[in-house]
């Protein structure tokens, strides 16, 4: 028969090494959505080419949220070019689109920053940049 200190020690092991495999399985969660939200962004970098292919130019306006005239007509434009292109990240909001005109040639973007916010809209820490590709 056990005592009841083996009884506690056993309960203690089982009890640290169950929060161990919490916190790694909390961490690859966190590693996957990343992941998939930087795919996602090469995906809206290829449609994006794909429309500066077409257009002669990139998208021209800022696209922050999912309401108004630009969201619209950015999803339009990038999804006639790529199918199955998702404009939402794995956390449930928008993917960020802000394109740099050029002063010299009025209306001309010649390059963009495409980023989603991660997990947590307070910080920078988490973002997810497809310039980059950190996160």
């Amino acid at each position: 028969a056990f005592t009841m200190i083996e009884l506690l020690v056993v309960v203690a092991i089982i009890a640290i090494l169950v929060g161990i495999v919490i916190g790694v399985a909390g961490y690859a969660s966190r590693k996957s959505s990343s992941g998939k939200a930087l795919a996602e962004l090469e995906l809206l970098k290829t449609a994006l080419e794909e429309y500066r292919m077409a257009k002669g130019t990139y998208f021209t306006s800022t696209v922050t949220s999912n309401t108004g005239a630009a969201y619209t007509s950015f999803v339009t434009s990038l999804s006639n070019l790529v199918e199955g292109l998702k404009f939402v990240d794995p956390w449930g909001r928008n993917y960020q689109y802000q394109p740099t005109v050029n002063t010299g040639s009025p209306g001309q973007v010649f390059s963009y920053r495409l980023w989603s916010q991660g997990a947590s809209t307070a910080t920078t820490v988490d973002d997810v940049d497809s310039a980059s590709g950190n996160y």
